[in-house]
């Protein structure tokens, strides 16, 4: 992304996640001439296999690896999205940030909502305890109403959120301690991660 907006791809684009049809690898960067004619990007963000990028008027476009509903595009989209596509807002306000995990997409909104979709597995949607199954369109963390997120993180099968406030919750996948939980289980909702000490 540089100082103009305009997004710039390179590397593995065997799903598309390179936001273009071909080829399946890229070896010098090449302008993604889709969004650059019409849009001025914010934001990017690489998951496993897909892509996100944000536009100034608060868009939001996904491509690449689709299969577990990563790409937020509904149930009827492609499993390989091979070149930008704008997720239906539906209950979202406009789009402030997003964030993308293995095979997950978080999505914070100008309302300091937080939305998710993708593989729901490993807890890292964040919709709830026994809630695993994948969302092919964005949902909305009611677990989170009435802390508004600030900022957001996805790591390959964990998320964590950045309160107004300064704390610090996270959900998913807590191999290796990711989660900075002082248990070592992992969790599909929503918790407050170990304080930090020290400065």
């Amino acid at each position: 992304l540089n100082a103009y907006g305009v997004v710039y791809t390179i590397g593995a684009n065997h799903n598309g996640q390179c936001g273009v049809s071909s080829p399946e690898l890229l070896i010098t960067p090449v302008r993604l001439e889709s969004l650059a004619t019409s849009f001025t990007v914010t934001q990017i963000a690489a998951g496993g296999s897909h892509s996100a990028v944000v536009t100034q008027c608060g868009q939001l476009a996904t491509f690449g690896a689709n299969d577990m509903g990563q790409c937020g595009l509904g149930a009827d989209a492609p499993l390989d999205v091979r070149k930008p596509r704008f997720v239906k807002t539906g209950s979202l306000a406009e789009v402030a940030q997003v964030a993308c995990g293995d095979a997950h997409t978080l999505i914070l909104d100008l309302g300091a909502r937080v939305h998710a979709c993708g593989q729901g597995r490993f807890g890292a949607l964040g919709l709830g305890d026994g809630v695993t199954q994948t969302q092919h369109a964005p949902c909305t963390l009611s677990a989170l109403a009435a802390a508004p997120i600030r900022m957001l993180a996805a790591g390959e099968r964990h998320s964590v959120a950045l309160t107004f406030g300064g704390g610090v919750l996270a959900w998913g996948w807590a191999r290796d301690g990711a989660l900075g939980l002082p248990h070592s289980a992992s969790r599909s909702g929503v918790a407050m991660a170990r304080p930090l000490s020290g400065r």
